[in-house]
C-alpha cells in the first residue's frame, strides 16, 4: 500500500504554468498560433567588460538576406529564407495541374534531374528576433560578421554603461 501526500497547492503551479504559456503564445508570440510552428533561430549573448558578443545560427541564409538594427538597448534581427526557385516553380505547377496526371508532379531539380519534394522540414519565410540588452551600446562602433551560416555581432558598450574603476586614496592625517 502506498501513501499519497496531499498537497493542496500542488496543482496550482501547473495551472499557473499553463496560463503563462497561454498568454505567452497568444500575446507575446501570436505568429505561433497562425503557423503552428514555434521555431526560433538559436542565439547566444555573451558579455565582456567592454562589449557584448551576440551569435545567431542562420543556416541557408546569405549576408544580404539579414537586416540588423540597433536602437538604444534593443537589437533587432530580421531576415528571410527564400524557397529555392526550382522548388517554388514545382509547387506552382503542381497547383496548376489539379488532377491531371501530367509528369506526376516531377520538375527539373537543381542539377537538371527530375525532382519531387516528398516532405520538407525546412521553414521558409521571414523571421524577426528582438533582444533587449542589459545596457546601451555604441551603435557606431558595432560590427557584424557572417561565416558559414553563423552571424556574429560585436556590440561595444556605450561609454556611460562601461564600469569605472575608482582608486581609493588615503587621507593624510595631520
Amino acid at each position: 500500500m502506498s501513501i499519497n501526500i496531499y498537497r493542496p497547492f500542488g496543482g496550482a503551479m501547473s495551472i499557473r504554468d499553463l496560463m503563462n504559456r497561454l498568454f505567452e503564445e497568444s500575446f507575446v508570440h501570436p505568429e505561433r498560433l497562425l503557423t503552428g510552428i514555434a521555431y526560433q533561430h538559436p542565439m547566444e549573448l555573451c558579455e565582456k567588460d567592454d562589449e557584448f558578443i551576440f551569435r545567431m545560427c542562420l543556416p541557408g541564409l546569405k549576408p544580404e538576406d539579414v537586416d540588423i538594427t540597433i536602437a538604444q538597448d534593443t537589437l533587432t534581427i530580421t531576415g528571410e529564407l527564400k524557397q529555392p526557385g526550382w522548388q517554388r516553380q514545382m509547387g506552382q505547377q503542381m497547383e496548376q495541374q489539379t488532377g491531371s496526371q501530367q509528369q506526376q508532379g516531377q520538375q527539373q531539380g537543381p542539377r537538371g534531374r527530375s525532382a519531387e519534394c516528398l516532405f520538407s522540414e525546412i521553414l521558409y519565410g521571414s523571421f524577426t528576433r528582438r533582444v533587449t540588452l542589459p545596457t546601451q551600446i555604441d551603435a557606431d562602433k558595432a560590427s557584424a560578421e557572417f561565416d558559414n551560416g553563423m552571424l556574429m555581432l560585436h556590440l561595444p558598450k556605450a561609454a556611460a554603461a562601461k564600469p569605472k574603476r575608482l582608486q581609493v586614496k588615503a587621507v593624510a592625517k595631520s
